[in-house]
């Protein structure tokens, strides 16, 4: 019961969190992302291709890439593996080994604010297979040499955009990738829109005190039972 609790009050305050805009990547504390699919194809040396829910792996390393946050509201790296890294399948050598396209849907039309790494090669952002932003050949490292940023601006090892987004398609993010760590880092806000994405300290205080009182009236039906 306390675990079930638990999940329950993780769920409440991801989706809270997710509210009202694009998705934000890494939410929901559990090994999959809720609001993100990903379909990937192999391109060189086979023909294998996946569909599933995005998993929010833990073994991405912090530099040069954008750290994780470790929260269940995210921002957090999602991949198409578990480990972030095609187990069984080609890997390295080749920044286009597979081929990754990213969905979640759009909340509502408007302006957003996206800021986004990737790894290995952006192709681009799409709606409705439209192009709006894209194609970046480097890996969104902070990383002289190969990184789309210079290895002293580490932590901050994301691109800023601004797009305008239909609440009526699906976005699209697709990447490149040599099968070793390749994943999606996104926070993304609607211009214009205040700063709710994360719950009041009231509402989180409310749900805290509800799941409480649940916990309570559960511990007094089981002692009322071994009494009787």
């Amino acid at each position: 019961m306390k675990r079930l609790i638990l999940v329950l009050a993780a769920s409440t305050l991801a989706t809270t969190a997710a509210m009202g805009q694009v998705a934000t990547t890494g939410t929901g504390g559990g090994a999959t992302d809720p609001n993100w699919t990903v379909t990937w194809t192999e391109l060189l040396g086979g023909s294998a291709t996946g569909s599933s829910a995005a998993f929010i792996p833990t073994s991405i390393p912090s530099a040069p890439w954008q750290p994780n946050t470790g929260s269940i509201f995210g921002p957090n790296w999602i991949a198409a593996w578990a480990s972030a890294s095609a187990p069984g399948y080609r890997t390295g050598n080749n920044a286009a080994n597979y081929e990754y396209s990213f969905a979640t849907s759009v909340a509502s039309s408007g302006s957003y604010n996206l800021n986004l790494g990737w790894d290995n090669q952006l192709v681009g952002i799409y709606q409705n297979n439209v192009l709006l932003f894209g194609p970046e050949s480097n890996s969104s490292f902070c990383r002289d040499g190969d990184g789309l940023f210079p290895s002293s601006q580490f932590p901050n090892c994301l691109d800023s955009i601004t797009l305008n987004l239909s609440g009526a398609n699906p976005l699209i993010i697709k990447l490149l990738g040599d099968g070793t760590t390749d994943g999606l880092f996104l926070d993304a806000e609607k211009v214009g829109r205040p700063e709710d994405v994360t719950p009041e300290p009231a509402t989180m205080t409310l749900i805290a005190t509800g799941l409480v009182g649940i916990m309570g009236a559960g511990m007094k039906k089981r002692r009322r039972s071994t009494a009787a």
